[in-house]
């Protein structure tokens, strides 16, 4: 049977927003009725997911949300006989290699959960417990606790004993996890050893609080207070007296908190923790004039005590380290009132991308809160992107938050924004508009498609051509949204495939043909369509975005003559192009039967290095004869009579290389050669 997985990254099958937005209504083997089917138009309601980090050049664009399709799953498949394979061999070689091999084999399998090698256990553990090879032995543990076989604790626990860091940092963390008690002894052994390596002791300090060993506390202490010991030495240990005993921290982080940094450092490590003491030191220690210092107290007293940092906010938000502003932004969304959205507001211009970005994301929690900020960010927001152009970051993070918080009113605001020289102001500007399209602005966004038209036949120095690209894409959705069919000459230009702009313009104007042609099957669009969705083995071939919203096109223009070339497209083209889900989605739209979902992608895991027999190539083909070459004849005026000024061939009749080779004993002649 196949052993297989399923990545999880993707869904199964094609998605749709809404039978409101891109569904339909059409019964099996019917076109679509106009009246029950609704294509994009107005503003978008459907889910809107950002990441952390919004980026103008990653904004999503409606082609890709209305329909939103995702690909299939990958599934990944380990041939059958990988497995027993590679337990025969563990079984019966003696060579060291090879087991080693057939070891490391095994756990890969049992590592990304490929199959169950619990078979194979047993043969493990006795090559661990028997061998002197140190390659082997190492091979075997990886197997054993990549398997999670706790009932191998024992026969581990001897390896690490007499063993390196390398070992110990394979199979120590497992011995915590699986609460191995005579562990403890050998961990305490380490402490306060000055010739044990630094990665040793952190691996004890970590088995010792994984096991509550409270008789290793007094021994922690003293590893974390000698100041000859290293910052990751003291700082593992004070880790674990934090965790296992919170009250025998309070007299030595008293003692640490007024020295180095280092110490300083250490003092927070103890304090990680709900004593009064320590949120009161903790408190004071947000006010270190140390960066690293104060990042560390913030970030650690908002997960044990939050409150207490409400009163420092002012002092948080204007911090010169980026750690501790973010951390205030995050105090301010758990504590909403008024003044704290003025100052999230006002940090959508730090000039730290992350910081803003946090701002946002924590504006935008606010909002969906409580309705009166709500309202008050809006405003606040609409303010900025009417004011200084020369904050940049707070328009940009602006325009994002209205489009987050699904205000629609803004479409006026942003023509101003369409020619403002940061790229990211330009971009997100026409993307607020897209998302929100307004009638009022229709003749302003045709005037600027046009002249971006321009700008592309004759492109002046000094512009960021793709900036300029996306700004378009985005205002072709806005003029498709608004049925904008008199921009139909500009955007059949997109038809070809050396059109400036970049791809996404291109995909946006066939999503923008098809939409403004909704239920028209105009034969001559239908097409031209055709010869994109087609164009796939050519050099170079036609994008997949092209082709896909050509696809998704002939499914606005009810186009149930191209029924065969979207049916075609399905079975043909790749599934993760997500060309299929396309087709998938329009064919029933069309009036044609709805194919299955679209299988998934089937991969086969490699990189193993025991394979078996007749998985191995036993002879190489023999290649195919060279056709012949007829030379051309010789010039007249050529000073070399044998050789053709033109060419370097040798002509016929001329002196050339030698002949095939005739073949060796016990080979066969190649094809067209005599035996």
């Amino acid at each position: 049977m196949m052993i297989s997985f399923i990545n999880t990254r993707f869904l199964t099958i094609a998605v749709l927003i809404s039978l409101t937005v891109c569904g339909h209504g059409a019964a099996i083997g019917e076109a679509a009725d106009e009246k029950k089917v609704q294509f994009p138009a107005g503003p978008y309601t459907g889910p809107l997911d950002l990441p952390h980090i919004v980026r103008y050049t990653r904004l999503p664009m409606r082609m890709e949300l209305e329909p939103l399709l995702v690909g299939p799953p990958d599934e990944f498949h380990i041939d059958p006989r990988h497995q027993p394979l590679f337990d025969k061999t563990l079984r019966e070689s003696s060579d060291p290699e090879i087991v080693e091999i057939a070891a490391l084999s095994l756990g890969r399998i049992a590592r990304e959960k490929l199959g169950d090698i619990s078979s194979s256990l047993d043969r493990l553990r006795t090559i661990l417990a028997e061998t002197n090879d140190p390659r082997i032995r190492h091979a075997c543990a990886l197997a054993l606790i990549w398997a999670d076989d706790s009932s191998s604790a024992d026969q581990l626990f001897k390896q690490v004993t007499a063993s390196n860091d390398s070992l110990r940092l394979a199979v120590e963390p497992s011995l915590a996890r699986w609460k191995y008690m005579p562990a403890v002894e050998l961990w305490m052994s380490r402490l306060n050893q000055p010739l044990e390596s630094v990665n040793s002791v952190r691996l004890a300090c970590a088995g010792l609080a994984a096991l509550n060993a409270k008789e290793a506390v007094p021994a922690l202490l003293q590893e974390a207070a000698n100041p000859e010991n290293s910052y990751a030495r003291r700082s593992a240990a004070a880790q674990a007296v934090c965790a296992m005993s919170p009250e025998d921290t309070v007299d030595p982080a008293k003692k640490l908190a007024a020295g180095s940094i280092e110490d300083k450092l250490l003092t927070i490590t103890f304090m990680n923790n709900t004593q009064p003491e320590s949120i009161q030191t903790l408190a004071s220690l947000c006010l270190d004039p140390s960066q690293a210092v104060a990042a560390s107290a913030w970030t650690t007293l908002f997960e044990q005590n939050r409150e207490s940092l409400v009163s420092i906010i002012p002092h948080g938000k204007a911090h010169t380290d980026a750690v501790v502003r973010m951390t205030a932004a995050r105090v301010m969304q758990k504590f909403p009132s008024a003044q704290h959205t003025t100052w999230l507001r006002e940090m959508l211009s730090d000039f730290h991308l992350e910081v803003r970005n946090v701002a946002r994301q924590m504006l935008v929690m606010v909002a969906e809160a409580d309705p009166a900020l709500r309202e008050q960010i809006i405003g606040e927001c609409a303010a900025v992107i009417a004011g200084n152009p020369e904050d940049w970051q707070g328009i940009e993070q602006s325009l994002v938050v209205l489009a987050q918080v699904r205000s629609y009113t803004h479409s006026t605001a942003c023509l101003t924004l369409l020619k403002h020289p940061r790229s990211e102001v330009l971009v997100t500007s026409a993307w607020l508009m897209e998302l929100y399209p307004d009638a009022a602005v229709t003749e302003p966004v045709v005037a600027r498609i046009q002249e971006l038209d321009g700008v592309f036949a004759n492109p002046p120095g000094g512009i960021d051509y793709e900036a300029v690209g996306l700004q378009m894409a985005h205002l072709i959705h806005v003029a498709a949204l608004l049925r904008q069919q008199s921009l139909r000459p500009l955007f059949e230009k997109d038809f070809s495939k050396a059109a400036p702009g970049g791809l996404p313009k291109r995909g946006a104007s066939m999503w923008a043909l098809g939409l403004t042609h909704e239920f028209q099957d105009d034969a001559d669009l239908s097409q031209k369509f055709k010869g994109r969705i087609e164009d796939r083995n050519t050099i170079p071939p036609e994008a997949e975005i092209v082709r896909r919203m050509s696809v998704t096109a002939l499914g606005f223009m009810n186009s149930r003559s191209m029924i065969p070339v979207v049916e075609d497209a399905y079975k043909v083209d790749s599934p993760s192009s997500v060309i299929p889900g396309a087709a998938r989605w329009a064919l029933p739209i069309l009036g044609a039967p709805e194919p299955p979902p679209v299988k998934p992608l089937v991969f086969g895991v490699g990189g193993w290095k025991l394979l078996p027999a007749d998985a191995i190539p036993t002879e190489t083909p023999t290649p195919e004869p060279e056709p012949e070459v007829v030379a051309p004849e010789p010039r007249s005026d050529s000073p070399n009579p044998q050789r053709d000024s033109r060419s370097s061939r040798p002509l016929p009749g001329a002196a050339g290389p030698p002949g095939p080779r005739p073949p060796q004993a016990g080979q066969s002649p190649r094809p067209g050669q005599n035996p």
